[in-house]
C-alpha cells in the first residue's frame, strides 16, 4: 500500500491537504526556497560578529559593568576553568612564554 503524501508539498495532488508534519528536510527545503526568493535574510556569522562588535564599542562601559558583575559572581568557576585549561595547554604555554622572553631579551640587546 503506498501512502498517501509524498511530502512533496509544491506539487501536491490533494488541494485539501492537511498534513501539518515538519520534518528537518522539509525545514532546510522551505530556508533555501526563502534565501533564494528573498523572503529572508539570514545573518551570517561575519554580520553577527560585526554585530557584536559595534554593539561592544557604542557600550564599552556597560560591557565592562556585565563582564566584572559575572566575574565576581563566578569567581571560582572562573579560576577552576582557567586552571583547567593551562593544565591541558601546559606545552603550549611553556613554548609560548619562551618565544615571548626571547623575543623580548633581543628587543633590550637592540
Amino acid at each position: 500500500m503506498e501512502a498517501v503524501c509524498n511530502r512533496d508539498c509544491f506539487h501536491c495532488k490533494f488541494e485539501d491537504c492537511i498534513c501539518d508534519d515538519l520534518f528537518y528536510e522539509d525545514y532546510a527545503a522551505q530556508k533555501d526556497i526563502d534565501l533564494i526568493s528573498g523572503a529572508k535574510e539570514y545573518k551570517t556569522s561575519d554580520a553577527v560578529r560585526l554585530a557584536q562588535k559595534k554593539y561592544r564599542e557604542e557600550n564599552r562601559e556597560k560591557v565592562a559593568a556585565a563582564k566584572k558583575k559575572y566575574y565576581e559572581e563566578n569567581r571560582e568557576k572562573v579560576a577552576a576553568a582557567q586552571k583547567k585549561y593551562y593544565e591541558e595547554n601546559r606545552e603550549k604555554w611553556k613554548e609560548y612564554n619562551k618565544k615571548s622572553r626571547q623575543k623580548k631579551s633581543r628587543s633590550l640587546r637592540d
